[in-house]
Order: C-alpha cells, then structure tokens, then sequence
C-alpha cells in the first residue's frame, strides 16, 4: 500500500521503513559519540587535574616536571583547545630551561585565550621572564599584555608587578594605552610608598 504525502509524492512502506532504520541508526551513532567524548573528556581532565594538582602542591622536582610536561603534551594532543593547560606546558617548559618552547605555548594560550582575566596577569610575567628569547615585535606586546591584565584583573596584576618589582615598568606601559589606568597606577605606587 502506497502513502501519498503533500500530495506530490508517493512513499512506499519500504521507503518509510529504511528511513526509520536510518534515524535508528543516527541516534545510535550519536549516542556512541556521545560516550566517546564523554569519556574522552573525562580522561583529559583526569589528567589535567593530576598536573594542576601537583603544581599547586609544589611538587616539583625535575624528574617530576619532566613527567608533568610529557604528560601534559600528549593531554593538548587530545584537547589542543586547552588554554589553562598550555598556560600549564608553557610555565613546565620554562622551569625545564626549554625557554623557546615555553614562549611559543604562551603565544598559543594568548591566541586562544586574549582575554581571559584570570591567566591575563600571569601571561603577562611569564611573556616578561622569557623576554631574552622573544623578537623585537613580542617585546613590544609586553605593554599590551599589561594592560590588559590589568584592566581585567587589577589586583592580581598589582600583586605581581610588586612581587617582581616591575611596578614602574608597568606604569610606562599603562600610560601608553590609557590615561585613566597609568593615574590610578600611580595612586597605587603611591600608596605603596614606606
């Protein structure tokens, strides 16, 4: 028995039962997908989180950051997208020596992160600490980078600059890009003062 549809077409059952086994089978693949990714994704921030953890936990011995670096390699193999993780290889290369390799994993997490407040203040003295290695064009985006960590993260951009006492040379670099910032910096080294 054929079934006329919007009264154009003819659809035979047969036609209407290999859609139906090809719907079937869409959702199945998809729900296969779905548990691949799942656990994929699991695995990835399984291992990430065994990195984080040791870092933070300042275990850090250079046999251990060998490992960590290796393992955080492969774990941007399966996520490449990962931005805390390249903020992760870049500071694990930089404490290996491998300076070169550490600026070039900070220019991926600034490319796939530009304005990410929370890494913005770190990036900014990590770029600062690899600036022996770096051309002339990157030095140049040191002030950019200050600028914008502190305009989306202020006291933890301070916190640094007067850790690292870089807290003038950030004053020169705030004042190229906004008037408004470089005064309340100012305010700030003034409050600072013995």
């Amino acid at each position: 028995m054929a079934i006329t549809m919007a009264n154009t077409k003819t659809t035979t059952p047969t036609e209407i039962n290999v859609r139906r086994a090809c719907a079937a089978a869409a959702l199945v693949l998809a729900l296969m997908g779905c548990l691949f990714v799942t656990r994929h994704t699991d695995a990835v921030m399984n291992g990430n989180d065994i990195v984080h953890d040791a870092m933070i936990a300042h275990q850090v011995d250079m046999q251990s950051v060998w490992a960590y670096s290796n393992m955080q390699t492969e774990l941007l193999a399966a996520d490449p997208a990962d931005i805390f993780g390249w903020g992760r290889l870049a500071w694990l290369r930089f404490v290996q020596g491998n300076k070169v390799d550490a600026l070039a994993a900070l220019r991926v997490e600034d490319m796939l992160s530009p304005m990410e407040s929370t890494q913005l203040p770190e990036r900014a003295v990590m770029w600062r600490l690899l600036r022996d290695v770096e051309k002339p064009d990157q030095r140049d985006y040191q002030d950019k980078l200050w600028f914008k960590a502190y305009s989306l993260n202020r006291e933890d951009t301070w916190r640094l600059a007067q850790a690292n006492g870089w807290t003038g040379e950030i004053a020169v670099a705030l004042a190229k890009y906004s008037n408004s910032h470089y005064q309340e910096w100012l305010v700030r080294m003034r409050a600072a003062q013995p």
